[in-house]
């Protein structure tokens, strides 16, 4: 089971996280429901094996993705983004206050705080956390689009790069050489190492794919007004050919990161419409 191919979504009164099959596209799996009067979800993501998911209130709680069950309640002070980390003992979470918790996964048992500088104008909130593949650092994005890095076991930390707004989303290849960071409306990639920008690109969605030589990015193209998908080479920053069956107009995209199956929604105007789509069907 891959943790990319299931869509959630929830109500704004009592949450509700409904788990659907990629497949059937309209079956839920499972439905989760939160007892503990938080209503407002602000993030959602899986383990790498796919065997839970993580919904961030102000508190964080871990369910077993076949069945349900409550696993285990993290208590944070509002869990804006997180993260799992590759083994999935340890899961990240970041705060509206600048702080990044680690916690163990199993027991939900507070292990160590991290702590950001404040900027004159108050803390930037975490919106978005990866773990680098070795499993001892983690990048943050905060609202300021500062992309950080971080040791887990001193605490130290460095700047990898600045996307100039709020991260949307951050990616690390699985050699941790490159990290991507996404705003609403930018792709940057930056090599970890040296620090060095890679390319920038307008985009409103962009997954690195796990070949770790390329990224697929919905770009908007002015003369049709449209986004359309490209397959992109990270190490020269040009586009590639790719299948034809991606060839479609969305708003919004995530793929799987093998970039075999993708969800692209249109929420513009009356277009609220949601596409699965498999590289292997037209």
């Amino acid at each position: 089971m891959r943790n990319m191919n299931y869509i959630g979504k929830y109500s704004l009164i009592v949450f509700t996280f409904v788990y659907f099959d990629a497949y059937s596209q309209s079956r839920p799996l499972i439905t989760v429901v939160h007892d503990d009067g938080y209503d407002l979800v602000q993030t959602i993501v899986f383990s790498s094996d796919g065997s839970r998911f993580l919904t961030g209130t102000v508190k964080g709680n871990i369910w077993d993705s076949m069945t349900g069950k409550k696993l285990a309640t993290i208590e944070a002070n509002g869990v804006r983004s997180a993260a799992f980390s590759p083994d999935g003992t340890q899961v990240v979470t970041g705060t509206s206050h600048l702080l990044m918790d680690l916690w163990d996964t199993i027991t939900g048992t507070f292990i160590k705080e991290f702590k950001g500088p404040s900027s004159p104008d108050g803390p930037s909130p975490f919106t978005a956390i990866a773990f680098n593949p070795d499993g001892e650092k983690v990048i943050t994005g905060d609202s300021d689009g500062d992309l950080v890095m971080w040791d887990i076991t001193t605490g130290n930390s460095e700047q990898i790069g600045d996307i100039g707004d709020v991260a949307t989303s951050i990616q690390v290849t699985s050699d941790g050489k490159f990290v991507l960071g996404t705003t609403a409306i930018e792709a940057e990639l930056f090599a970890i190492s040296t620090k060095e920008e890679m390319f920038a690109m307008l985009g409103v969605g962009a997954t690195l794919l796990s070949d770790d030589r390329h990224m697929l990015i919905s770009k908007y193209f002015s003369d049709v007004k449209k986004n359309k998908l490209m397959l992109v080479d990270i190490q020269t920053g040009e586009e590639v050919p790719y299948s034809p069956n991606f060839d479609r107009s969305g708003f919004k995209m995530t793929f799987t990161r093998d970039g075999s199956i993708g969800l692209m929604w249109d929420i513009r105007e009356e277009k609220n419409r949601l596409q699965i789509l498999s590289s292997n069907t037209a």
